[in-house]
């Protein structure tokens, strides 16, 4: 089991997207600003992070650099409906571990939270967890 963060505004596909990872076995808590991920990244654990590049209080491309300097060991993982590969290198740059686009189909969305999981464990072996 993941502790996953779900960053995104939309409320609807915060619930169906929790809803689905849930019932794959991980914990999952929902961030729909800015500055409530950061608050909830700065009070707790997460193995990784879903960001959308679309919040109503920051762009998301600001926010990776917000989550890291809060956990620099989390990975981030983008979840957005923007299809744009400028925006897609600007997130990879600032240390987005992957790039997904909404409508992610199930298989795409676990092998993705697998993958950074397993990043996340391997990056915090030998440090301390909050």
């Amino acid at each position: 089991m993941s502790r996953l963060l779900l960053i995104d505004d939309d409320e609807n596909y915060t619930f169906a997207l929790s809803t689905l990872l849930k019932r794959g076995g991980h914990e999952v808590t929902k961030a729909h600003s800015a500055a409530d991920a950061v608050g909830q990244v700065n009070g707790s654990c997460y193995d990784v992070a879903f960001l959308d590049l679309k919040l109503p209080d920051a762009d998301g491309l600001t926010v990776i650099g917000q989550l890291a300097s809060v956990d620099p060991l989390l990975p981030i993982i983008c979840l957005t409906g923007v299809e744009d590969t400028n925006a897609v290198v600007q997130a990879m740059r600032k240390g987005a571990v992957d790039y997904l686009t909404k409508p992610v189909d199930r298989q795409t969305l676990f092998h993705a939270v697998d993958s950074a999981a397993e990043f996340s464990k391997a990056r915090r072996s030998g440090t301390d967890r909050k």
